[in-house]
């Protein structure tokens, strides 16, 4: 099997064991928060390697950058 590099809402919902239209709305609000990091999206999609980030809490350039830009924002607002 080929590893895909973005997932569709069918995969999404396979892998989380939640109806397509949940699989829809989590792949939303993912893209929502991947474009306020100046990231590439594509509607109705989303990275694998981000998806598993953000369940297993792994440490991929994604969630680093994540985090330092989280950082910067609450320096900021102080």
């Amino acid at each position: 099997m080929v590893k895909q590099i973005l997932l569709r809402a069918s995969d999404v919902a396979e892998m989380l064991d939640v109806s397509i239209s949940e699989a829809y709305k989590i792949i939303h609000e993912t893209n929502e928060k991947l474009e306020k990091m100046n990231k590439f999206t594509i509607r109705g999609r989303i990275p694998y390697e981000y998806l598993n980030d953000i369940l297993y809490f792994s440490e991929s350039k994604v969630n680093k950058e994540d985090e330092l830009n989280g950082k910067s924002e609450e320096k900021s607002n102080n």
